[in-house]
């Protein structure tokens, strides 16, 4: 490879704040309000036009259930609360939310239990609650360099139209998903499964419009009974349609399944179907493939709806989403590692911040072939505060899909709801850290979770 030594140039400092976000995802969005609901300055640095991310840009509207489980149906025990309930409450007045557990009990059975928003919707609630803060925001720009001094970040490099430039801040939280700039400024990582480095693969997620939902339970109904635990991939009730569309040459999909989640609109589903492997989402190559491939297994699967799937003879492609979707990076070494084990022990710790209810949820990284476990049922586990830390580093917090977990313990705490809770314990922290004058580490964490509960976030028991 041949290289260029650029010309020695002088890089304005553009910005400063308490605390920068770096990307403003729903965990980056939500550590961004905590942090300024706690009296910080916050400025958010986001690559796209919106807050939201994958959620809202990606498409990816269908969350996890935020309820504890009891088995596959949601149990009455919220363990998602906080922020994450905030969000929910400002889109169902807008008419941007559903609980597709409630629609689909009604009509025939259920699939699973999930909360569905509508992407716009949600980009104008997020957007609102980061205004009603005070929150800078900061659209079209990468974050692309850190500059470190004795264990603290001191400055981030950014690119957009404007140049390059560089922000100051006291404490910085990687939202990016990738834990791009924690790697910038020297944090270790991991990668795929621990026995191969092999990830989960990434997902283009779109939308139909036309669906007859009614036609489609007359149809499948039968086969959708309310179940308690996991369903075979040979009980699933589109199978015989996505059989016969392979025999024909149709459907080539690794999943050999159709997937979709109902909407906040009437006749639209939202389809989380295609699957691309051996994907490294940070490599630009990869990503550029993986964004052609998911678009092309768009039209095919839109050809096979219209073709096999009854209440599906007159839809219509609706939208795509503007990038890839990821499951599954970097994971930024922390002071904690969170396991598989307390995920499904329903752990608990003296220094949570937060309850996760979700399950394990892992994709295969080569085939159809995926695995969904839960805690026992009705329990939560906790996220300690230590899995935020960055080793290394006094003032870099992580949050989002890139926290300190093992491959397996990921499955879990990528969910969105869980990403918003822990990030909303993030934000906190970081404020609380500036006012006491301590560094992260250091400040107290019985203080940290009061101020949590007092604002509505749920921890579960306290150690």
């Amino acid at each position: 490879m041949n290289y260029i030594v650029e010309a020695e140039k002088n890089t304005p400092v553009s910005y400063e704040a308490d605390v920068v976000v770096l990307g403003g995802g729903p965990g980056g969005t939500s550590a961004a309000i905590a942090a300024a609901r706690n009296e910080a300055d916050v400025l958010v640095v986001e690559r796209s036009n919106c807050l939201g991310g994958t959620t809202t840009g990606g498409l990816m509207t269908r969350m996890d259930v935020s309820h504890a489980f009891w088995g596959r149906i949601p149990h009455e025990k919220r363990i998602i609360q906080g922020i994450y309930l905030e969000i929910i409450e400002r889109c169902k007045k807008l008419g941007g939310f559903i609980e597709e557990y409630e629609v689909k009990k009604q009509l025939a059975g259920m699939l699973s239990g999930v909360e569905c928003f509508d992407p716009q919707i949600l980009k104008f609630v997020l957007q609102e609650m980061a205004e009603e803060e005070g929150i800078h925001l900061l659209y079209h720009t990468l974050a692309v360099d850190a500059l470190v001094e004795d264990k603290e970040l001191k400055m981030v490099i950014i690119e957009n139209k404007s140049g390059r430039q560089a922000v100051k801040g006291k404490v910085f939280i990687d939202a990016t998903g990738d834990g791009d700039i924690a790697v910038k400024a020297g944090a270790k990582y991991e990668m795929g499964r621990e026995s191969d480095g092999m990830l989960q693969p990434v997902t283009m997620t779109f939308r139909i419009g036309g669906v007859d939902i009614e036609e489609v339970f007359k149809a499948y109904g039968k086969k959708q009974k309310i179940y308690r635990e996991i369903v075979p991939h040979n009980a699933h009730p589109y199978l015989r349609e996505v059989e016969e569309a392979k025999r024909e040459g149709i459907y080539s999909f690794p999943t050999g399944r159709f997937w979709f989640h109902l909407t906040p609109i009437k006749g639209v589903v939202y389809v989380n179907t295609t699957r691309i492997h051996g994907i490294d989402p940070t490599k630009t190559e990869d990503l550029t493939n993986a964004e052609v491939e998911g678009l092309s297994q768009v039209m095919q699967l839109m050809n096979f709806v219209k073709k096999y799937m009854k209440g599906f003879e007159n839809t219509y492609l609706v939208d795509v989403g503007s990038y890839i979707g990821v499951r599954e990076s970097r994971r930024i070494i922390g002071e904690y590692k969170l396991t598989r084990d307390d995920v499904l022990h329903a752990r608990k710790f003296p220094d949570a911040i937060a309850a996760g209810s979700a399950r394990i949820d892992i994709h295969d990284v080569k085939g159809a072939w995926s695995e969904l476990i839960a805690p026992p049922e009705g329990e939560y586990y906790q996220i300690p505060y230590r899995c935020i830390f960055v080793k290394g580093l006094d003032n870099v917090l992580t949050v989002g899909r890139c926290i300190s977990t093992t491959h397996d313990a990921q499955g879990a705490t990528r969910m969105v709801p869980t990403t918003i809770a822990v990030a909303q314990g993030a934000g906190t922290a970081s404020a609380l850290s500036l006012k006491s004058g301590r560094k992260l580490r250091d400040i107290d964490v019985t203080e940290l979770q009061d101020i949590l509960i007092q604002q509505g976030g749920f921890i579960g028991s306290r150690t």
